[in-house]
């Protein structure tokens, strides 16, 4: 039963796998772009920190990828090489 369940998860896994450099980019791209003005003429609170929370957002995203990429390869390894 459980060879049923982890080739069920074997797509999600190898699609986490594939896609984790793609995602980690975005989001250094994104810690690193600046904020889109407002552009309907109405004046905005003032966030002096918003860089700093567009950071530390994008660090935590890169973190979470990376720990979905080791679980998902853990996952892998253990489902084709079994358990050391």
């Amino acid at each position: 039963m459980s060879a049923v369940k982890a080739l069920r998860d074997y797509p999600k896994m190898r699609q986490t796998i594939d896609s984790t450099e793609a995602v980690i980019r975005q989001a250094e791209e994104d810690m690193a772009g600046a904020s889109s003005p407002r552009l309907d003429g109405m004046p905005g609170k003032a966030n002096f920190q918003a860089r700093e929370d567009r950071m530390i957002r994008g660090i935590e995203e890169i973190d979470i990828q990376k720990k979905r990429y080791r679980r998902a390869l853990d996952h892998l390894t253990t489902m084709l090489y079994g358990r050391w």
